[in-house]
């Protein structure tokens, strides 16, 4: 199930980063920076909200154990390292 969520991810990665592009061209960088960073923030609100509220509905880190945050710090940090080389 794993592999299904990691290729939805990479779908939605690579359609946000050409639509990205696609908006710089001919605009000033940093308020069309800020506003995709600002709209992608405003997404998960409900979703971390709800988290705190529920307890476990969508993550709860009560329930990671020290192997799985290591895990997400490295793929964390090679998702930075791919988007440092692609820009």
């Amino acid at each position: 199930m794993w592999v299904f969520y990691g290729l939805v991810s990479a779908l939605f990665l690579a359609a946000y980063d050409v639509i990205r592009k696609y908006s710089l061209n001919n605009n000033p960088v940093l308020p069309v920076l800020f506003l995709a960073s600002a709209t992608a923030g405003l997404v998960f609100v409900p979703l971390v909200v709800l988290s705190f509220i529920s307890g476990a509905l969508f993550f709860s880190e009560q329930n990671m154990r020290r192997k799985s945050f290591a895990l997400a710090g490295i793929l964390t940090g090679i998702v930075l390292i791919i988007f440092g080389t692609i820009g």
